[in-house]
């Protein structure tokens, strides 16, 4: 809000930032208000981390703000060039916090803490800036619309409900640390809706899944900073940045004024150095690990992975989906879908289906399971009321199904064709003809690609769901039967029947980067988006692979599926289910650390 210039003050000699409301703007009394608060709010914060306030006031009726000048980059620009060292992001954050630590203290709520409102100047000292939207807990809401205001990316869960505490900015500034690790903002870069649900009900992302050197005490703070509940965060901005440094030097000094003389001016050109003691708050949730006396931190805990619960459902169960903001299983049978409550881990109901259904998909933001037939079409289930709602045209041997983008798309063996159902209005909106054994199907939106084997080709399909047309073709192995999009990764996994292995696919090259022997008859494959973990079903077995390095680091025994099994994961429980056709029941398989 308000046009920034770079301006000389004459009289002190120095240049400076001049912030101005736009004319147009300047009659409207709400954004005046607004732009007024924004100075005396910045006016009230007097930290070196914090961008200084000269002057503000009224000039032929524009309302404007004399500032410091910065020179130097902002958080985001850099971001762009990829992530910042371990030690970096916590001298970074670290920093920040203390900016924000003052902006507590003089009772103001920045709500606005994101890449782009830091800057880091040429000596390496980090700014804090733009209070456009700052809140001082005791104002009024000055939002006509009601509505959260701030960037959704980094907006604590209570925000969208209303409520504001200086523990909204600590849920922001773990965001920020995340981003500045991975260079990805926490739930990626998807629509508003998406990014609320994924703050309100999404666990936190790890950072250590894409940036090996990061430690899984470091995850742990950001875990804690950005609990749902704000209750189960750190105090402070400063405890936050304490455990971050904790995490990364066992021995307890605060990284982000240490060591390097670039990040050690301050505007009176004095370095303080804090050392930090093992308090309450840093061995509660999401702290470093214990220490022994000589500083050393406890070996890391690793993974088990066991079957939790066996789950009776319906006849020959083979497909499996499941909405992960419910918690709701979709389990295709012989003639129905039993509807599993995943968190109870009990059979809800079971949904009488016609013909021959095989697999399912659903698509949360709609509502809507799609379930596939091999007789032709598929039915459309109501997940909101658990009713089949209509049938869709789409061939005449419907086998896998897949969702994205408001669609679904399912692959017709018969035909040789890919189906584009609109999710909205459950009408058949595109057929992409001429592909040789279609079976596996899997969507990639920020891509806005789909994913589809070519069982007797040994190749898969990449269709640009844009243009309906096919893209680019990618040799696997033999027999690709099933494949899965970690669309936060950037990676594609394809099951190999007869060459008893998985293809690993990056679908920004649409190539082949890895190839891993998984054993006797896969079959069918899932991905956990946070964890990154991979879990591919076989006969009788799930094999765990780590998506890091590509390694197989278990294989957990589940129960019969002569037929073929399915298999899901719950993103926000990390639970894996998968179908055992002989058995008619379902295993869920939990990972702990032990």
């Amino acid at each position: 809000m308000g046009e920034v210039w770079l301006a000389y003050d004459p009289r002190q000699n120095r240049a400076a930032a001049l912030k101005v409301l736009p004319a147009a703007l300047s009659r409207d009394a709400l954004y005046r208000r607004r732009f007024e608060r924004e100075a005396a709010a910045a006016a009230s914060v007097h930290n070196p981390h914090v961008v200084a306030i000269h002057a503000h006031g009224e000039l032929d009726g524009r309302l404007y703000i004399d500032m410091e000048m910065v020179d130097g980059t902002d958080l985001a620009t850099r971001l762009r060039q990829g992530p910042l060292a371990v030690s970096e992001a916590v001298r970074v954050v670290a920093q920040i916090a203390e900016a924000l630590d003052a902006v507590h203290a003089a009772g103001l709520v920045h709500r606005d803490i994101k890449p782009s409102n830091i800057v880091i100047d040429e000596k390496g000292l980090v700014h804090v800036i733009d209070f456009g939207i700052a809140w001082r807990e005791d104002q009024t809401n000055l939002t006509a619309t009601g509505a959260p205001v701030g960037t959704w990316a980094y907006m604590a869960p209570e925000r969208f409900s209303g409520t504001v505490s200086r523990l909204a900015d600590v849920y922001s500034l773990a965001c920020v640390l995340y981003e500045c690790l991975t260079a990805r903002r926490p739930f990626g870069d998807t629509d508003p809706a998406r990014q609320m649900r994924s703050h309100l009900t999404v666990p936190p992302p790890r950072a250590r899944r894409f940036v090996r050197s990061v430690p899984r005490a470091l995850d742990d703070v950001i875990a804690r900073g950005m609990a749902k509940d704000p209750a189960e965060r750190h105090r402070s901005a400063g405890a936050l940045a304490d455990a971050a440094g904790l995490a990364v030097h066992p021995r307890g000094v605060r990284a982000g004024l240490i060591a390097g003389a670039v990040v050690l001016v301050v505007a009176a050109s004095v370095a303080t150095v804090h050392v930090l003691s093992t308090t309450d708050d840093s061995r509660g949730p999401g702290a470093a690990p214990s220490q022994s006396r000589t500083g050393t931190t406890t070996p890391e805990s690793k993974p088990a992975f066991t079957v939790e619960a066996t789950i009776g459902v319906n006849h020959e169960p083979r497909g499996i989906a499941v909405d992960s903001g419910t918690g709701s299983a979709y389990v295709v049978g012989m003639d129905s879908v039993a509807v599993v409550d995943t968190r109870r881990r009990t059979l809800v109901q079971t949904i009488p289906i016609s013909g021959r259904p095989r697999d399912v998909a659903v698509d949360d933001t709609a509502g809507k399971a799609f379930v596939g037939d091999l007789d032709g079409g598929v039915d459309v289930v109501d997940t909101r009321t658990d009713t089949v709602v209509t049938k869709v045209a789409t061939g005449r041997y419907t086998v896998g199904v897949a969702s994205g983008a408001q669609r679904a798309y399912v692959t017709d063996l018969g035909n040789g064709t890919v189906g584009v159902i609109d999710a909205a209005t459950n009408v058949l909106s595109g057929t992409v003809a001429g592909i040789d054994s279609p079976l596996g199907i899997a969507a990639y939106p920020p891509g806005n690609t789909v994913y589809v084997t070519n069982q007797h080709q040994r190749t898969v399909s990449v269709i640009d769901i844009r243009t309906n047309a096919v893209t680019a073709t990618i040799p696997v192995g033999a027999e690709p039967i099933a494949i899965a999009v970690d669309a936060s990764k950037g990676v594609a996994y394809a099951v190999n029947y007869s060459s008893e292995s998985v293809s690993v696919i990056d679908v920004r090259t649409n190539t082949v980067t890895a190839t891993i022997r998984v054993g006797y008859a896969p079959q069918a494959v899932a991905v956990d988006m946070v964890t990154g973990f991979v879990y591919v079903a076989q006969y009788q077995t799930v094999t765990v692979i780590d998506s890091f390095d590509n390694t197989r680091i278990a294989s957990v025994p589940v129960g019969k599926s002569s037929a073929g099994p399915g298999i899901a994961v719950d993103q926000a429980t990390h639970d894996v289910l998968v179908t055992n056709a002989d058995d008619d029941t379902v295993s869920l398989i939990s990972s702990k650390r032990r």
